[in-house]
Parts: structure tokens; sequence; C-alpha cells
């Protein structure tokens, strides 16, 4: 085995999953587990879950986190990950895996600090949006650009998961293409295996998943709201009270992070739903990936906003093995999702395409041999 020291940086959450053997998701945690099947030294630190409780310094260092967010609009959180622990653990590795930007971002002043009078160490981020963030003003514009290129020269490799904000990042900073990588990523197939056949006619509900903000929650609630002979299952962390949704709507509130919903049980949702559909707000994110390569791998048909941060599009066909929607008014949306669960062979296509695209390109073992070749 490799004897290289490996330290991934995770968000809060993932040591508690790792430590109670909770992770049928294994793909959030980025190849940290294969990982430790190629090196014998893998050590993992994680940012704080929020502002609440901190004192002291880290309360001068939220004031100037806030300053350079607000100059730069980049996600500086060092006060939620510096401490004497994870800059031990920094100093002490030689290969560095963020699993966001944010992370990557929140931690650079450690990670820079630890290399002084240090062997190179080698820096790799996966990139979540960090190209896409607004410039709406001539300051923000300026400083964003100085503060990328400054953290652009610390990292060794970008990893990009969608397409979209990989050719952006190239047209934007063309002097840095050479790190940067784009890796499809997978999901656990293992996992992520149907139980049973689709069938439509058993299943009673669309069903909606998803937290992150670049999901239209306005309009999801629009469209269950409108769909109202329609059973509708939303699962989010967002609050909606019960005056915002009509009879036919039900909220299950639930957050991967906090194992508020266990996979088995998300995975139960998603089998008995007749399709999955996600709205999303304009990006190059690339947002919704990971919910609709699950329910596509468990053949559950994916109803999805044709954004710019859509991560692979030449895998991916209308009506074959996805819906796209280019038009993202509430009409379009509630016209075409009334269609759809009457379309009965139409569905089962895409549910047996669904599973095909999944397994032949998305599978996560794929994506950690990729970032293998990049240690």
């Amino acid at each position: 085995m490799n004897s290289s020291k490996i330290l991934y940086i995770f968000g809060s959450g993932r040591k508690e999953k790792i430590r109670t053997n909770n992770y049928d998701s294994s793909e959030f945690f980025y190849g940290y587990f294969y990982m430790q099947s190629k090196f014998n030294n893998i050590d993992s630190i994680e940012m704080l879950p929020n502002d609440e409780d901190i004192n002291g310094s880290r309360k001068i260092l939220n004031f100037v986190d806030k300053v350079i967010r607000k100059l730069t609009n980049l996600p500086f959180f060092t006060h939620l990950m510096l401490s004497k622990k994870n800059f031990r653990k920094i100093k002490e590795s030689e290969i560095i895996i963020s699993t966001n930007d944010r992370l990557a971002i929140s931690a650079l002043p450690m990670i820079m600090l630890s290399r002084f009078r240090a062997s190179k160490k080698k820096l790799l981020v996966i990139v979540m949006g960090l190209f896409s963030k607004k410039r709406d003003t001539k300051i923000v514009y300026y400083f964003q650009k100085i503060f990328l290129i400054l953290i652009l020269k610390q990292i060794d490799n970008l990893i990009f998961l969608g397409m979209g904000e990989y050719k952006l990042a190239i047209k934007m900073y063309p002097k840095f293409k050479e790190k940067f990588k784009f890796i499809p990523f997978g999901i656990n197939l293992d996992f992520w295996q149907p139980s049973k056949n689709y069938t439509e006619e058993s299943n009673d509900y669309i069903l909606f998943v998803g937290n992150d903000g670049n999901r239209d929650m306005d309009k999801v609630i629009e469209i269950a709201n409108s769909l109202k002979n329609i059973n509708v299952k939303i699962i989010t962390s967002y609050k909606i009270s019960a005056e915002q949704i009509n009879k036919n709507i039900e909220v299950i509130y639930g957050n991967w992070h906090s194992s508020a919903l266990t996979d088995e049980s998300l995975k139960s949702y998603y089998e008995n739903s007749i399709l999955t559909f996600i709205p999303l707000k304009e990006t190059f994110q690339p947002s919704g990936q990971s919910v609709t390569l699950q329910s596509m791998s468990l053949g559950i048909p994916v109803v999805i906003t044709k954004t710019n941060g859509f991560w692979d599009p030449e895998k991916f066909k209308h009506l074959e093995n996805i819906i796209f929607m280019k038009d993202n008014n509430l009409d379009s949306w509630s016209n075409n999702l009334r269609s759809l669960i009457q379309d009965k062979e139409l569905l089962n296509k895409i549910s047996r395409n669904s599973i095909n695209t999944v397994h032949k390109h998305y599978d996560q073992k794929d994506f950690f041999t990729e970032m293998e070749k990049l240690i």
C-alpha cells in the first residue's frame, strides 16, 4: 500500500457517519473508503456545522469572513474551520482532498501556512459552483477576480463534476486550464440497485428531493399546488408551512448531513414514486446531480430543468433517458407532469434507459479511479 498521508476535508456530519457505519450513500465521501484500500494513512477533518456557540477569536474571524464574503461573494468561512487540531493534521499531511470549494477556501490559510518550510503538499479540490458566483458590482468583480487567481495558484487540481462549469472555468482562466479536470460524479451502485420492477400503476405520487440553494423551492410549491389531483411528496430541509400547501402534498423533512432520513428510507421513497421532478434556478453549478442519478439508477424517470450547469449533456437525451424542461414556467411544468404520468409507455422506456445510462457512465468506482490518477 502507498504510504502517502492523505487528508480529506469534509463538511459537518461525515465523521459521525464514518464512526457509526452509516454511509450507504458512500458517493458523498468522494473516495474516502476507496483510498483507504489503496493508502495506509488516511485521515479527515471537518467544518463546524454553524455559527452557534462561537466565541473569542472565532468571533473576530467571523467578522473578517463576512467582510471578505461581502467583497468577493466567495465562500470564506475560516472561523468554522480553523483549529489547532485541524492545523496539525493539515501540517502532517502530504495530499489534501477538499470535498468542495467552500471547505478548501475556508481551510486555505492553514494550508498556505503549513507549506512554509515543508515539502510540497498536493491540494485537490472538488468544485461545486466556484466559477458561477455573482459579480454584480465592479467592486465584487475586481476583488473576486484577484482572490480567485490567488486561490487557483494554491490548488494543484480542480475536479469539476459538471461539464458546464468546467468549460466556464477554462474560458475565464485559460492559463490555469491544465489544473482543471472534469470527472463525472458516480454513485454507489451496490446500494442504489432496484429492489423491484418499475410499475407506474402501483406507484401513487410524484417526488421532489432537495435542499441546496439552486433548487427553485417557490416553483416546487407552485407546481405541487397546481397538481390538485396528483399526490406529491416533497423531501427537504426547507421549512414549509401547512398554509403554503394543498392537501395533495406531503412534506417529509430530510437532511442527509444530519441523518434526518436514512438512505434506506430515501430509496423506498424513490421506488414508490411515479417520477422525480427537479425545478432548478439557472446556474453553472451541477445542481440536482446526485438526486437525478439515484432516481435513475432505481429506474424512476426524472424531469429536470435544463440549466447551463447540467453536468454531462452529451450522455442525456430528452425523452430517451430523461425529461428536460427548457421552458421553466409553472404552466409548462404542470402540463408536462400531468401528461407524463398518463404516458405509461414513455415512462417505462425512460425507466429502462435510465438504469442503463447510470450503470454505463456513473459508477462511483470510475470516479474514484480517476481521482486516484491525480493523486
